[in-house]
């Protein structure tokens, strides 16, 4: 009886009937009261979460290209220039890159785990995005007053704020999305984003080549008296930034999510973290496999942070005049390699479908410390251009190479310990190592002998590291672990 009235409701709202409409109608061909109530509070509750779910991802997506913009706009290689503009040098720009990243690791690490036992109240990640946004405000400000210590501050606490308000918000959308997390984001809306996020940074370093960092002043008269102003593009760019991150936040507070179980109180949590990290770490230190594959991971991130914070600005001082002008070229070759980044894993696994691991491994290696090869020994615009298009493909390359490694080394919860555990483990040698290699060479502000410490680092010491791991991932069997 309940099938009749669910395919005769169904009917009706096909045709536009109302559910009073449908309801009389099913009464006069003399149906239950109470079977078609329950019929239509189903299907009301279905409709609901159906309606919710279409307008989430319409706000999902509007959301998703804001970000896209607003991380155009204020490009790390933009905020990393204008660092240098205070009077940072390579020691002071390599240090606050490198404490972005590992308060970012810590925050990620431990929100990861707390949004995993608590509901978040989505006005933290609202108030994130703001704190996020507003940063760069203060960036500019540290700009125009020469702080380098306010622009440190603002840097660092805009990462944390960026943390908070990516990772959760990642973490709602993709719990509320259920099994429809394709529909959210596709491959083909991803690349989109890239490409936006490319056209963002030639618009944010076209206008801060129109309109440097002394102003361009303009003039007018208003009723017969001359008043006078002046524009920063670097200003500019960034209120706008700002601008994006309000409307995108505004969006988020009117995505509708579901209200998730709360599993722990605090202090719970703080016990049962504690014992995770114990627990994990004495699988961890006990396992070769996740030791050198962290190791690896370790090397090479400290390279490539260290390398990609100073690089833009070497590439600003030497070869402004050249093309078409200092931050529009870096937008050109920092942002081409961000747009058909996308294609990278794409390319890595027909690579290694023809040639395997090890041949891919190296050749993504060599690929990555193209890019300061070439700055080091060419030093033609064009050719650095295509290196670092090639240092982006290699790091992707890496990246996949490494997932195909843990795959054969590493058991489900071994993987997982990995990909959760293995950052938090690290973050603290991360910084060490750093600072180490920041005090030893970042002082003599010479970017060329920096640069070789990351190319041959990338060669002599990760490139080894990831030759034994496809050694050892040739000689185990998943089931042994």
């Amino acid at each position: 009886m309940s099938n009749d009235i669910v395919k005769k409701v169904e009917e009706g709202l096909r045709s536009n009937l109302s559910l009073n409409s449908i309801k009389n109608g099913l009464l006069k061909e003399g149906y239950s009261e109470d079977d078609i109530d329950g019929v239509v509070k189903n299907l009301s509750t279905e409709l609901g979460s159906l309606t919710n779910f279409n307008t989430n991802v319409a706000l999902f997506k509007k959301k998703f290209f804001l970000d896209k913009v607003g991380f155009g706009l204020a490009s790390n290689q933009f905020i990393n220039i204008l660092f240098s503009f205070t009077g940072a040098g390579i020691f002071l720009l390599g240090l606050v890159n490198v404490l972005r990243s590992f308060f970012n690791t810590l925050f990620s690490s431990f929100f990861r785990e707390y949004f995993e036992k608590f509901s978040v109240k989505k006005s933290l990640i609202n108030f994130a995005g703001l704190v996020f946004g507003f940063s760069f405000l203060f960036i500019a400000l540290a700009v125009s007053i020469n702080s380098k210590i306010l622009f440190a501050v603002s840097l660092i606490i805009g990462a944390i704020g960026v943390v908070i308000y990516g990772d959760l918000f990642n973490t709602y959308k993709h719990k509320s999305a259920g099994n429809n997390k394709s529909v959210l984001i596709s491959p083909g809306l991803a690349w989109l984003g890239l490409f936006v996020t490319f056209i963002g940074m030639v618009v944010s370093g076209f206008l801060m080549d129109v309109l440097p960092r002394d102003g361009t002043l303009f003039s007018f008269s208003v009723f017969g008296h001359l008043m006078d102003f002046r524009l920063h593009g670097f200003l500019l760019a960034f209120e706008a930034t700002t601008i994006v991150f309000i409307l995108s936040s505004y969006l988020l507070s009117k995505i509708k999510f579901p209200k998730f179980e709360q599993k722990y109180s605090f202090d719970e949590f703080k016990i049962f973290l504690s014992e995770s990290i114990v627990k994990k770490g004495k699988i961890f230190f006990k396992n070769k496999y996740l030791v050198v594959l962290s190791l690896a991971a370790l090397f090479f991130g400290v390279f490539q942070t260290i390398f990609y914070s100073t690089v833009g600005v070497y590439i600003f001082n030497n070869y402004g005049d050249f093309w078409f002008g200092g931050f529009t070229n870096i937008a050109i070759i920092f942002g081409v390699p961000v747009v058909i980044s996308i294609f990278g894993p794409l390319s890595a696994s027909k690579l290694n479908k023809y040639f395997g691991l090890s041949p891919l491994l190296v050749f993504a290696s060599l690929l990555s410390a193209l890019f300061p090869f070439a700055i080091i020994y060419n030093g033609f615009l064009p050719a650095i251009f295509v290196a670092a298009i090639l240092g982006v493909f290699g790091a992707s390359i890496v990246g996949y190479a490494q997932s195909m490694i843990a795959s054969k080394l590493l058991n489900d919860y071994e993987r997982r310990i990995f990909y959760s555990y293995s950052s938090l483990i690290m973050v603290v040698p991360y910084l060490l190592l750093s600072l180490l290699i920041l005090v030893l060479f970042g002082f003599s502000e010479d970017y060329f002998l920096l640069f070789k410490v990351v190319m041959f680092g990338i060669v002599f010491i990760c490139m080894p590291l990831f030759l034994l791991l496809v050694f050892w991932s040739r000689n185990r069997k998943i089931s042994d672990a």
